[in-house]
This record gives structure tokens, sequence and C-alpha cells, in this order.
């Protein structure tokens, strides 16, 4: 064979080498790009534009306690679903304490409804001595938390019993850093305290309540149509009032922390004044959370 012959038996078999070399590596490139895996598993797909979560993920509501600012104690609960959490809620709870399991309930069921929740330990010092200013500087680190760490703009506030005193003066106080607050079953507010709010608030109270009698949640509800700042339920014109909203629910026949017994409710009719209770409040929620006026 002559050499030229060998020269160009050589160059065809080096160009079908780069042919069949270029297929292999177009393959490989198409099988684990992104997005794309050559074994069995399947990689999740991401969200453009409005989500980094993949999707195809079975997500469940996450509590776990966490520690923040000062060395404050939080219990903090995530929704489902991370992509669809309509805002931020502080849940202040009642004389039960942080470690109840009807508050944790209540932090539960605020989070399948898609709103992440912090609720502050404060009693982690004890209760006894705890004074208004102790409470407003847990609450104070409790929103810098949400705004700077967890980059938060729509914050509630929920409080039950003792709870839903102190949410009644945080509304007082929190103009701008909270955009609603429900008080439930709260004792010692006065119609004064009630008419101070400055975010919009709604109070929840049951008619058989020992602890508050429905006297003086009349003269609330009163106090708040005289001086035009009642607002009787979301749907109502709310431009024509004297201030920031405030409602008044009473809930009949029944009577004290009807709303946050958690998995103990037997009682059917009161299983049913419950989820009413939470209708209730997330429309508030809903409301006054999209609202731009507060």
């Amino acid at each position: 064979m002559s050499r030229m012959t060998t020269t160009l038996v050589t160059g065809v078999g080096v160009l079908i080498g780069i042919g069949f070399l270029a297929v292999i590596l177009t393959f490989a490139i198409y099988y684990t790009g992104p997005g794309k895996r050559a074994d069995t598993d399947t990689e999740p797909v991401v969200l453009e534009n409005t989500c980094t979560v993949p999707l195809g993920h079975n997500y469940t509501v996450n509590g776990s306690d966490i520690v923040i600012k000062r060395g404050l104690q939080v219990y903090m609960v995530t929704p489902a679903d991370p992509c669809s959490v309509q805002g931020a809620v502080i849940l202040v709870h009642n004389e039960l304490g942080y470690y109840s399991k009807y508050n944790r309930f209540v932090a539960m069921t605020l989070a399948k409804r898609e709103y992440t929740v912090a609720m502050p330990y404060f009693f982690q010092d004890g209760s006894f001595g705890l004074t208004q200013q102790d409470v407003h500087r847990k609450i104070d680190h409790t929103l810098d938390y949400l705004r700077e760490e967890r980059n938060f703009e729509k914050i509630a506030i929920i409080g039950y019993g003792w709870g839903g005193t102190q949410v009644a003066r945080a509304c007082a106080l929190y103009r701008g850093h909270i955009k609603a607050g429900i008080s439930l079953y709260a004792s010692n507010v006065s119609p004064e305290m009630a008419l101070a709010v400055v975010v919009p608030t709604f109070f929840i109270y049951a008619s058989n309540d020992d602890g508050v009698p429905i006297s003086d949640v009349i003269g609330i509800i009163e106090l708040l149509r005289v001086a035009n700042r009642f607002l009787p339920s979301t749907e109502a014109e709310e431009a024509a009032l004297n201030g920031s909203p405030v409602s008044v629910q009473i809930f009949e026949n029944t009577t004290h922390a009807f709303a946050n017994t958690g998995d103990t409710m037997n009682d059917t009719s009161l299983l049913m004044t419950s989820e009413g209770t939470f209708s209730a409040m997330y429309s508030w929620l809903e409301y006054f959370m999209t609202s731009e006026s507060n």
C-alpha cells in the first residue's frame, strides 16, 4: 500500500473517531445537564420567579423552638407550603403558658392557614414580676426577628385570655408595625382601652364567660359606636370611621377558652363554635393584612 493511501485511511479513521466521541459527549450533556439525571432518580422541578422550593415535595407543618435576640425563646411554626405564606402572626399565649398543647394547637392551626407563627415565651423568666415593659420588649424582639431575619412586612398579633389583654395594649402602641390584632376573651380590657387602639383590632368574647361579664363587653361596643369606631364586619364601610376600625363579636351559648381547647374537644357544638371563631379570625386577617390603609 502506498504512503498516500495509508495517510488517507489514517485520516478517515481519525475523523470517524472524532465523530463518535462527539456523539458520546452530546448524549452525556443532554442526559446529565440542568434538570436531567443519567440515573433513574428525578430532580424536583423548581418554580421560576415565584418560589425557590421544589415542586413535588411532601410538606408538613413544622414547629420548632428557637432562640432569638437577648436569649428569647420562641416557638416557630411554618406553613406546610413555604411558597404560599400569607404573612406572619405573633401569638401571645394565655395563662397556661408557652408549653401548653392548647396554645401550640392554635399556632399549628394558623400555620395550616398559611401564616408563619411566632409565639414568644413571655413567662421565660417567671410570670411573677413580669412587667408591662417586659412584655413589650419581648414583642419588640419578635417583631425585629420577623422583619429583619425573616423579611416579613405583613405582621399581625393574636392573643387569648392574658394574651388577649396584651394584644389590646400592643394594638395601642404599634401603629405601622402591626397590620391587625385579634384579642380573644381578654379580661381587664376597658372601653377606653378598646378605644385607644391604633391598628384594626378584633375582640372576641363568649356570652357565658364568668371572667368577663357580658355587661363589660356591651360597654365596649357602646363606647365604640358613640366614637364612630365600631366596624360591624369587614364587609361594612370602613372609610367613614373616625380612626382605626374596631370590631367586637360575642359567641352565644359558650364559655371562656372555647376556641383553643385543641384535641380535647369532644363537644360538637363547641367544635362548631371554635371553627366559626377561626373563620371570623381569618376574615379579619385576610382583609387587613392586605390593606394599604394601616
